[in-house]
């Protein structure tokens, strides 16, 4: 693999190029299976980890050194390694959020002139309710939902902010707000969130 590795860093043919690193990536999907089995868990699904095993597979035969005498593919299994172990002191964290004082700064203002005292009191008293609908949210749904709706950060910031792909981001909103309306009605026997998907 050291082989292909150098093949790829020192042509400037871009579809020879390009053959090698399938032909690389080919290679090595045996050991990105194998991590996936082990730590995948952090990541939406099978395709997104194998999409960041490649990107870390590009970063890797960018800064490997073959003087190191350091094989490429344990170089890369520590990356990919590493990769996963960020992401997972990132759920750990999550997982500390204080999820009433992001609700709490970011609650609609009731009282701005267009509705009357008693809908304003309805109001309150279905984003009480909907706070603690969240509570009961998975780690990466509750996640979502405060980056998203309490923190007011759109989709793509999220996804630059996490390097995460942005299409798993809209999967991942679009099950935490039916979770949400699913335990919302269990809970109070009523509709709510009316939010735009």
């Amino acid at each position: 693999m050291n082989k292909l590795v150098e093949e790829i860093k020192s042509t400037d043919d871009e579809k020879y190029r390009m053959d090698k690193l399938e032909e690389l990536a080919e290679n090595l999907k045996p050991l990105i299976y194998s991590m996936y089995r082990r730590y995948g868990y952090v990541e939406d699904s099978s395709n997104d980890a194998y999409q960041n095993s490649i990107i870390v597979l590009l970063e890797s035969i960018e800064e490997y050194d073959p003087g190191q005498k350091l094989p490429f593919v344990l170089f890369y299994k520590n990356r990919i390694f590493y990769s996963y172990m960020e992401k997972i002191k990132m759920n750990k964290k999550l997982n500390n959020l204080l999820i009433y004082e992001e609700f709490d700064e970011n609650l609609e203002q009731i009282n701005d002139g267009s509705q009357d005292f008693v809908e304003g009191v309805v109001r309150i008293e279905e984003l009480a309710n909907i706070k603690t609908m969240v509570h009961y949210l998975g780690d990466k749904q509750r996640w979502i939902i405060i980056e998203h709706f309490y923190k007011g950060k759109k989709l793509a910031q999220i996804a630059k902010e996490h390097g995460m792909h942005y299409q798993s981001l809209v999967k991942l909103k679009k099950r935490a707000l039916d979770n949400l309306r699913t335990k919302y009605r269990e809970a109070f026997g009523m509709d709510a969130l009316n939010v735009k998907k």
